[in-house]
């Protein structure tokens, strides 16, 4: 069955809900619009030539003041000042709102991407990227699952998308976050299945990698030959089983990025036996290509 062809969802304007959905996800918090503010660590700059481009997907997207206490320990880490331990109360808020699919409006997605400008935390947690599922009940909403995106160095996102990528009716989200360390940028192309309720993570790979000056190389989703019954001809659509995946993923290795197949990294190895089977039953033809081939021999 082919990809969709409509494009994107388009994500929710209503400012009302937006209003709704802060403090929902954020209790006990005030919520203010803040004109002309940006998140912090957000990427601003072009690359030079020859570095890797990691775009903002929300760099239009309106700030939000949301003052209260941590709610998780991520947060605490981002709001921690590590020079003076004290702690920021005040966050600069990011965020998309979609449509939960299948949900006749009494769901709602929100993608959020933010940071504490009053804290100057540890490089592990800069900024938070975080996934929610809202639900109404009667007039009420409430928060029914949550997922943390990587937060190590992370400070943006590259891609948020609701995506129908196997042309069934019912969009899959496709997010792209970075994240680094010890001399490595790079950032994670992940799939989640929103068809049950929740978060189900059916893809997590590499779609960016930078480390120093020696390896690069990107890969994107090609939204045209994914569910393509053209796509398993040009590559082979055999899954690897537990066996195949925790040796192609053991610490140091890395697994060339071919034309058209889905690369294992050491960043799917959390991916158990059953996402790669729910991948292989849900998104049976997920097609990524090699934009950039930077990598040297492996």
């Amino acid at each position: 069955m082919a990809a969709s062809s409509a494009g994107p969802s388009q994500p929710v304007s209503d400012e009302a809900l937006r209003l709704i959905a802060l403090p929902t996800i954020f209790p006990g918090a005030q919520v203010a619009i803040e004109s002309g503010k940006r998140v912090k660590y957000a990427r601003q700059e072009k690359p030079k030539t020859g570095e890797l481009f990691f775009p903002d997907a929300f760099v239009d997207e309106k700030v939000y003041s949301v003052t209260g206490g941590a709610t998780n320990e991520a947060e605490m880490e981002a709001s921690r000042d590590v020079v003076t331990q004290r702690y920021s109360n005040t966050r600069h808020v990011k965020i998309r709102l979609f449509r939960w699919p299948r949900e006749n409006g009494a769901g709602l997605l929100a993608v959020l991407q933010y940071d504490f400008p009053g804290a100057n935390p540890a490089m592990c947690c800069l900024s938070i990227g975080r996934l929610v599922h809202l639900v109404r009940d009667a007039e009420k909403w409430e928060v029914r699952s949550q997922y943390l995106l990587e937060s190590a160095h992370h400070s943006s996102l590259q891609k948020c998308e609701l995506l129908d990528l196997i042309g069934d009716g019912v969009d899959e989200l496709v997010v792209e976050s970075d994240w680094g360390g010890a001399g490595t940028a790079g950032s994670s192309l992940q799939v989640f299945d929103l068809s049950h309720g929740s978060f189900e993570e059916v893809l997590n790979t590499q779609s960016r990698l930078e480390y120093m000056d020696l390896d690069r190389f990107t890969q994107v989703l090609n939204i045209g030959r994914t569910g393509s019954p053209m796509a398993g001809r040009s590559a082979s659509r055999r899954r690897p089983c537990s066996k195949e995946a925790s040796r192609s993923n053991h610490r140091g290795s890395r697994t060339r990025v071919t034309t058209a197949v889905t690369a294992l990294t050491r960043r799917t190895s959390r991916l158990g036996t059953n996402c790669w089977l729910r991948c292989a039953k849900r998104l049976p033809d997920i097609m990524l290509t090699v934009a950039s081939p930077y990598l040297a021999n492996t």
